[in-house]
């Protein structure tokens, strides 16, 4: 019986895909896991977007203030006769986050991203005026016994946050737009890459990583106030962006033929490393004994 001889390279020839071709099942599965993304993300941006509905009218009509329009202090005085019985006191928080919110010397006016910012603003018991006003400023300096005090307390920003915002419904649409453009774009930019430059890559990692990132993307989106918090889900869209960056790059190595072989010994000592760090200096949050 005759027998036929090939090197491993020749039988790694003869199984490879051409270039350019092959992919179809990838592109297939990456369709459907956008439509099942897309379906996720209308039904999370619908949600917030009906709690959403009468914030124009009601900036309109004063009884929300938008944080990044303020330019005086007399729209926040109405909102702080929830939280302040003294006129005097409205009137100096009133001015104080006026006054801090156009203190932004490069553009005029400090942009925030959240309500809770503006609990940064502090007073001091030199910036008080030599009276007997300011009585809740007072109260809480002397409860404290610190030089300075924030200037509303937690329980006071808690009470008029529903009737602040950062941002308008409209902003908040362009920012889930571009997201789902910034999160979509990547995936078939990678497809086209790796249907090039890696015809053999396996063709159910990429739209099985499209499915995991687009719940990811519309928990994102569903987790703060869309108008009073932080936007997490822009840089988490960046963040799936960049990584598909990184898998393409890394789909082109032959890592059986890379010197980076050799080297596998790396991440091993790397985990122990962090691990011994962890346990030595971890400290668990409050009384926990778990280790972060």
């Amino acid at each position: 019986m005759p027998i036929t001889r090939s090197t491993a390279a020749q039988r790694s020839a003869a199984t490879r895909t051409p270039r350019g071709r092959g992919r179809g099942i990838e592109l297939l599965a990456l369709l459907a896991a956008s439509l099942v993304s897309l379906a996720g993300l209308a039904l999370v941006y619908q949600v917030k977007a009906q709690g959403n509905a009468n914030v124009d009218a009601d900036l309109g009509k004063g009884r929300l203030v938008h944080l990044n329009q303020v330019d005086r202090p007399e729209p926040l005085v109405p909102l702080l006769e929830r939280v302040l019985g003294d006129p005097g006191e409205r009137r100096f928080v009133a001015q104080r986050i006026a006054s801090w919110l156009s203190s932004d010397g490069a553009t005029g006016h400090r942009r925030i991203n959240s309500v809770s910012a503006i609990s940064s603003i502090r007073v001091s018991k030199g910036a008080l005026p030599n009276t007997r006003s300011l009585p809740s400023i007072r109260e809480r300096l002397a409860g404290s016994g610190a030089d300075s005090v924030a200037l509303l307390g937690s329980a006071q920003l808690a009470a008029i946050r529903p009737f602040l915002v950062v941002r308008r419904p409209a902003d908040f649409t362009r920012a889930v737009a571009w997201a789902a453009a910034l999160f979509l774009l990547p995936f078939y930019v990678a497809h086209v890459w790796l249907r090039f430059r890696a015809p053999d890559a396996d063709q159910l990692l990429l739209p099985g990583m499209h499915l995991l990132t687009g719940i990811g993307l519309a928990m994102m989106i569903g987790l703060r106030d869309p108008l009073r918090e932080t936007l997490l889900f822009t840089r988490f869209a960046q963040g799936v962006a960049a990584g598909l960056v990184v898998l393409s790059a890394a789909a082109t190595v032959d890592f059986q033929r890379s010197g980076l072989r050799r080297l596998s010994y790396v991440p091993l000592l790397a985990a122990m490393g962090l691990s011994v760090l962890l346990v030595a200096f971890g400290t668990g949050p409050g009384t926990s004994d778990a280790k972060v």
